[in-house]
């Protein structure tokens, strides 16, 4: 099926993302393939390679990658209440979450023009520049839509995972907000960490490497998120 006019920025910017989370799974020593046609999930991850030189048991896991730019206002992903269900209920399936910010804007190649009239031009562009940059920065250069920049160059991924478990558990405290027929789910960061619900997430939800882990721990399969858990209480 073509690629529709709207849908341009949100595919390509689905695909880097896809494979940014992809060479994370290949740097920790796990395969990672694109799954097509869409089946619910983006990527099947497993130890093939591993499991063969190293002797592992063999393991694979059904990963579904969402992304959203940062603003002013934080982040957020939209799942249908379908694929919500799907994520929450299969138990080798996660959800990896990649969080697009300091995006950059490079527009020009001017490094070898030495006139002073391109000289001129090359100053008043580095000041516009800036200032996009600025501005992106603290998250109104996107616009409303959270698109990527005419120009981008490149920016920082922070990328986490969840389990089929933690989305239930945010789900049935309100984490999920109705809106347009989709579920949202807002992200904030503060001080540098990501937080969700006002409460910042732990760190190994950062390590992508632990979603092919096959050690039981009763918190991230309780669905906690974070240590100081308020839930439990």
């Amino acid at each position: 099926m073509p690629i529709l006019k709207e849908q341009f920025d949100t595919f390509f910017r689905g695909g880097a993302a896809e494979m940014h989370v992809a060479s994370l799974f290949y740097l920790a020593g796990y395969e990672a393939s694109r799954v097509t046609p869409d089946s619910g999930v983006d990527l099947i991850v497993s130890n093939a390679a591993r499991s063969k030189l190293l002797g592992e048991t063999f393991i694979s896991r059904r990963v579904q990658i969402k992304s959203s730019i940062v603003d002013a206002s934080g982040a957020s992903i939209k799942i249908s209440d379908d694929e919500l269900n799907f994520l929450c209920d299969e138990p080798d399936c996660f959800t990896v979450i990649v969080l697009m910010q300091e995006l950059r804007v490079e527009r020009y190649l001017d490094s070898f023009s030495h006139s002073r009239d391109v000289v001129a031009e090359q100053i008043e562009r580095a000041v516009n520049d800036h200032w996009e940059e600025e501005i992106g920065e603290r998250g109104r250069a996107m616009g409303a839509n959270k698109s990527l920049p005419p120009g981008f160059a490149g920016g920082t991924f922070r990328t986490f995972w969840l389990n089929g478990a933690q989305l239930t558990r945010l789900r049935q405290r309100g984490a999920w907000v109705q809106k347009d027929l989709s579920n949202v789910l807002k992200m904030q960061l503060v001080d540098g960490a990501v937080e969700i619900n006002g409460f910042g997430i732990v760190p190994e939800l950062f390590q992508i490497r632990h979603v092919m882990s096959t050690e039981r721990h009763f918190g991230f399969e309780s669905g906690k998120i974070h240590h100081n858990d308020i839930w439990d209480m």
